[in-house]
């Protein structure tokens, strides 16, 4: 099978190692060519050795997009997501997978996006990787197994310092060198550590605004105007059957918490994400009366996070899972956005 990748920086690497890892053919398509050069002799080799002969890039947007894809990926910047869709939604007739967040904290671009995902032909992905992590799956298992139902109540915490993206990205000075200093391009706390609000609708069942009831956030702000971004929001959500779901999310914790809390009437399990290096740690109490609980610890490297998000497409595109069960559909990414941008709006 064959992947276009639009987008040669952090994000276009680590999907090009994974497909490559995976037997794909592997087309990376950028309008900058620093960021190829980048790519090519920097973030590629540095984490991965040297770049896999199944990898190709390219600087020449019509060549790109003539090549048989079986699949594209957008991996560039949160504010440019609508407009590559648009554009590659002309051209190519393959399902499309867009790099979380889906899109800006603009309503209109929300909206804009949406429609333009009803009306392409094929099916559309939101790259929401954690919903496919081996640990989330685990956690799910443990749920289905055990009939556990919807949980009462959701908390995670998504608390992660500048520091860690900053060390991954060296060719950033500082968060505003990019989107991820400036809210309105899709950076700030909340939607650039959106795998915790998103985790927190996927395990509480949302797909679906009327759903929610009772909304309430707390934004803190830095910078004026345009330029500011959110460092922190807390966010909490009553759901019609009196369910709960409270998230904090900030870029100011070091080290960092990752963590989801799930309660039901008779259980309790905790997800830890990189509680300790390479390892997301469960913790679980199945049966509250008689004290049956669980620890399992999950090995993991940065890779694996995309590796799972490879396989999960590639079951779609075999036929062994349908698009409306898929944990990637559109649908749910962008109920996460329009949560989103509630949160930053005061609710």
């Amino acid at each position: 099978m064959r992947v276009g990748i639009v987008g040669a920086g952090s994000i276009g690497n680590h999907f090009a190692h994974s497909f490559s890892k995976a037997s794909w053919d592997v087309d990376v398509y950028d309008v900058d060519d620093n960021a190829l050069v980048r790519m090519r002799d920097e973030i590629y080799p540095s984490r991965y050795g040297a770049i896999s002969p199944k990898i190709a890039l390219w600087n020449n947007k019509e060549d790109f997009l003539k090549m048989k894809f079986d699949l594209v990926v957008i991996g560039t910047p949160p504010d440019t997501h609508t407009t590559v869709f648009i554009e590659l939604v002309k051209v190519v007739e393959c399902p499309i997978m867009i790099e979380k967040p889906a899109c800006t904290p603009n309503l209109d671009d929300l909206e804009h996006l949406e429609t333009q995902i009803q009306n392409y032909k094929n099916k559309v992905f939101i790259g929401f990787n954690h919903r496919v992590a081996r640990s989330t799956l685990i956690v799910q298992n443990l749920i289905t197994a055990n009939s556990l139902g919807v949980p009462s109540s959701v908390e995670v915490n998504w608390d992660e310092s500048w520091e860690g993206i900053l060390k991954a990205h060296p060719w950033l000075n500082s968060p505003q060198d990019s989107y991820l200093g400036f809210t309105s391009r899709g950076g700030g706390a909340l939607f650039e550590h959106s795998h915790g609000i998103d985790l927190a609708l996927y395990f509480s069942g949302v797909t679906d605004l009327e759903t929610i009831t009772k909304f309430s956030s707390r934004p803190v702000k830095v910078g004026e105007g345009a330029s500011f971004y959110d460092e922190s929001i807390a966010v909490e959500l009553e759901l019609k059957d009196s369910r709960f779901i409270k998230v904090h999310q900030d870029v100011i914790t070091f080290p960092a918490h990752k963590e989801i809390r799930l309660n039901f009437s008779n259980a309790q399990i905790s997800l830890q994400f990189g509680k300790v290096p390479n390892t997301d740690v469960i913790h679980a109490v199945i049966d509250a009366s008689a004290a049956v609980s669980c620890d399992i610890s999950v090995q993991k490297s940065r890779p694996d996070d995309f590796d799972q998000e490879v396989r999960s497409l590639e079951q779609y595109l075999l036929g062994n899972i349908r698009y409306e069960d898929h944990p990637l559909r559109a649908s749910l990414g962008l109920i996460t956005a329009a949560v989103s941008i509630s949160a930053l709006n005061g609710g």
